[in-house]
């Protein structure tokens, strides 16, 4: 993902494409017990790696990232 956008909160609407499919990312090893990445497609897994321009949440249709300004992502 190479564009983030800094927002005040998560946006309802992506300004680049209009789609209401904005997914929350998640970093760290995911719990394999956990199924909520299957049952809900807005929760993205991120990786294990964590720097600081990474994204909060993602648009599934066209991948443009946001960064929740003040948020960690710890």
């Amino acid at each position: 993902m190479s564009k983030v956008l800094i927002v005040k909160e998560k946006p309802s609407i992506c300004p680049k494409c209009g789609s209401m499919k904005i997914a929350d990312i998640t970093y760290g090893e995911p719990e394999f017990s956990d199924n909520s990445y299957e049952k809900n497609k807005l929760i993205i897994n991120g990786g294990c790696m964590i720097a600081d321009n990474m994204p909060h949440y993602k648009c599934i249709e066209c991948s443009l990232g946001f960064q929740e300004y003040g948020k960690s992502l710890i």
